[in-house]
């Protein structure tokens, strides 16, 4: 007899369907629930940067109060987390901007929503990052509105080498923002993935967005990014927005011109007709000056100057008098051309040469190689020299752990057997061959590296001496003589011996610090050997100010980079102005109560050397100029990794003594020529390009640098059994005023 099912009798299929109907749906009695999760722009980020990340939650039947965090690893695979508070009421949905810093493309980025007190992880979301990565010397446009043409730019160029007739891709990539409001990051540091962003001022959309948001691109701006503003007919509603502040030029209105030939000169030789010969024209936007941004007209127009660029803090911002989201600009031939002028991007594209970025080196599969690829990559060397402290070479402690081998094995075999001619005693010998090795293996490694806790750091400052202007970037090397968990901070101190105004006010913001190469150790690299597992906590809550629970293992480095911004005391006095289309006369007065080493003042394309300036000492610029980009070239012969240097030195305190050479080539790469980049050999300027100001020097602002004692930024590790030994270099370069 076949055995009747449960659910045969219709009373209890009703029962049981009734029974499913009242189970709540999955997630339904959840507190809060991750609905979505953007990473970057377009679900793109470039490799050791600040990267935003928009987190879409839903709370459940009941208010929700906890923390959303990201996990991340850094470039050696130590995971990273960033967390922020969240605070949800019932049913509700929000977004919820995090940050963090990828550093490799190889791995997942998680998302977890924990209880309030941190004991209970509710929801996650894994996120894979390969598709996503950006290669860190990739040059990222943003594109907020519907600039027309920006997308064109990344087309083959051809190869700018002289000899060369292939035609090679430009390693440039346009993005956009997310969707609006939460696509456009809140905090500046969100664009520190992006080289350059183009704003189209007639999409409103965008700019109710910016009306919200727009402190944080004004601010980015502001601490050396590059904004191109395009004001076509909705001028008014530009001037009253965020960008007043900032903007080199103003609209005044429209007009009508009709000869266009300034605009297609601005493109290029090659430039295709803006508008037909004989043609009613082209409406413009009237641009009026605003000399308190050191305005340059970059077209030359005759009713009004189409294309303006001004500087704002260490950053510039380009006005596009054009409505470049209509006719004609829209069926402009050369409009790709004319963005990348007024991007600025030809000395990028010049730079950037096939198989110079980390991603080509990866893909040719290198374990390990010698020669860095980019700048950044020499100055993480270069700190991660000790004087005192002998690193033994990789050959050599192969060679001994292959000694030890052969010691406890066929060595301990044959003596045994042959001389004492009793292997029981394997017993005895083999664990006073381990002690033994292992005692004498201490010993010497204390003898070499040392107990002492030892810091190498690079301070490089800069101050805008008009506006009083303050910006801090620093670069440091821990080597821990024993396995510690640190506190990683950093606080302006001073200038010199001036201190710093309202300097525990002052914004500053901390992370590791890696080189953007493909091989064993770099951020391309797939292959991760990390001695700690252990994550790091960035903090307080909500911000990237300090590190905590940062595991430094016994005897090994880690490297961090750390941004600083506030208000500059008076350090130079100066009386500039000029004496030729490219050279300026005056004198420069050191305020300071220690001299200016190596002073030289830059202005456009030449440099005059000044030497030693002494406290409260006057130097006129009466002494011999020399080209900006045949000084930057004499830099890179002393640079180890560069085509025509020596090579890398093994001695530490060689190493060390390049680090001035290494931040004042940061500090100018753009200035130098495509023959002097070819001295640079593989040498490229990615992750730290902000550091350039090229783009200053183009609009004729002097600048002093020079190399001064003190220590700039201090820094905190916590408690630590004795205070560290730092080695510390500052490089100090000063914007002056131009009579």
């Amino acid at each position: 007899m076949r055995p009747r099912l449960p659910f045969a009798r219709p009373t209890t299929a009703v029962a049981m369907l009734a029974l499913w109907a009242a189970v709540p749906a999955r997630g339904a009695n959840e507190p809060v629930t991750i609905e979505n999760v953007r990473l970057g722009f377009q679900d793109k980020f470039k490799l050791g940067t600040w990267t935003p990340i928009a987190v879409d939650l839903k709370a459940g039947l009941g208010r929700f109060q906890g923390i959303v965090e990201v996990e991340v690893a850094d470039d050696d695979g130590t995971p990273t987390i960033f967390r922020r508070e969240v605070d949800l009421s019932p049913s509700a949905f929000d977004t919820i901007a995090l940050f963090a810093r990828p550093g490799s493309q190889h791995g997942e980025m998680t998302v977890s929503v924990w209880d309030q007190s941190h004991r209970r992880r509710i929801a996650s979301k894994r996120l894979d990052l390969f598709a996503g990565a950006l290669d860190p010397q990739q040059t990222a446009l943003l594109a907020l509105g519907n600039p027309r043409g920006v997308t064109e730019v990344p087309l083959p160029i051809a190869d700018p080498s002289p000899t060369s007739t292939n035609v090679q891709e430009q390693p440039i990539v346009v993005l956009a923002p997310g969707a609006l409001p939460h696509g456009i990051p809140g905090r500046w540091y969100g664009y520190d993935g992006i080289d350059a962003v183009v704003l189209d001022t007639n999409d409103d959309l965008t700019m109710q967005a910016l009306n919200t948001r727009g402190e944080a691109l004004r601010q980015w701006v502001q601490h050396g990014g590059h904004l191109v503003v395009a004001i076509g007919g909705k001028w008014q509603a530009a001037n009253d927005s965020f960008l007043k502040e900032m903007l080199p030029a103003r609209g005044a209105g429209r007009i009508k011109i009709g000869d266009t030939g300034a605009l297609e000169s601005f493109a290029g030789p090659n430039s295709k007709p803006l508008v037909p010969a004989g043609g009613p024209g082209m409406e413009v936007t009237k641009l009026e000056l605003v000399e308190a941004r050191s305005p340059h007209a970059l077209d030359n127009t005759a009713a009004t100057p189409v294309v303006v660029r001004g500087a704002y803090g260490f950053g510039r911002v380009t006005v596009v008098g054009l409505d470049v989201d209509q006719r004609p600009f829209l069926d402009w031939a050369s409009k790709r051309d004319f963005w990348i002028r007024a991007l600025d991007l030809r000395l990028n594209a010049d730079e950037m040469t096939a198989g110079a970025g980390p991603m080509s080196g990866m893909a040719r599969g290198r374990f390990f190689q010698s020669n860095a690829s980019d700048i950044s990559t020499t100055l993480h060397q270069s700190l991660e020299q000790f004087p005192g402290v002998k690193l033994v070479p990789f050959g050599w402690v192969a060679f001994f752990v292959f000694l030890y081998i052969l010691l406890i094995g066929p060595g301990d075999y044959f003596f045994l057997k042959k001389v004492l001619k009793r292997m029981e005693l394997t017993w005895i010998t083999f664990p006073l061959i381990v002690v033994g090795v292992s005692v004498l293996a201490y010993v010497a490694a204390y003898r070499i590296k040392g107990t002492d806790l030892r810091v190498n750091k690079l301070d490089i400052v800069d101050v805008d001496a008009t506006s009083g202007q303050l910006r801090g970037s620093t670069f440091f090397t821990v080597f821990s003589p024993q396995n510690r968990d640190y506190h990683v901070a950093i606080a302006p101190a001073s200038i010199g011996e001036r201190p710093i105004p309202s300097a525990k006010s002052a914004e500053t913001m901390v992370s590791w610090f890696g080189s953007p190469e493909a091989y064993f150790g770099g951020m391309g690299n797939a292959t991760r050997m990390s001695l700690s597992t252990s994550p790091y906590l960035y903090g307080p809550i909500g911000e990237p100010r300090q590190l905590d629970d940062v595991r430094i293992p016994i005897w090994t480095t880690k490297g961090f980079a750390g941004r600083w911004f506030g208000r500059a005391p008076q350090v130079v006095e100066s009386k500039l102005e000029r004496s030729g289309a490219d050279r300026i006369e005056g004198s420069v007065t050191n305020l300071l109560d220690e001299p200016l080493t190596g002073a030289r003042l830059v202005f456009g394309k030449q440099i005059y050397d000044l030497g030693e300036i002494k406290p409260g000492e006057t130097k006129t610029l009466d002494v011999r100029n020399e080209i900006l980009g045949g000084y930057l070239s004499r830099l890179s012969l002393a640079i180890p990794g560069s085509n025509r240097s020596n090579g890398p030195q093994a001695e530490s305190d060689t190493a060390v003594s390049h680090r001035p050479e290494i931040a004042r080539l940061l500090m100018f790469y753009d200035s130098t020529s495509r023959t002097n980049q070819a001295n640079l050999g593989p040498l490229a300027n990615g992750p730290l390009h902000t550091i350039d100001l090229t783009g200053l020097l183009a609009l004729d602002r002097p600048m002093l640098v020079a190399e001064i004692g003190g220590d700039a930024a201090t820094l905190d590790l916590g408690t630590t059994s004795s205070p560290p030994k730092v080695d510390r270099t500052t490089v100090l370069r000063v914007i002056l005023p131009l009579k």
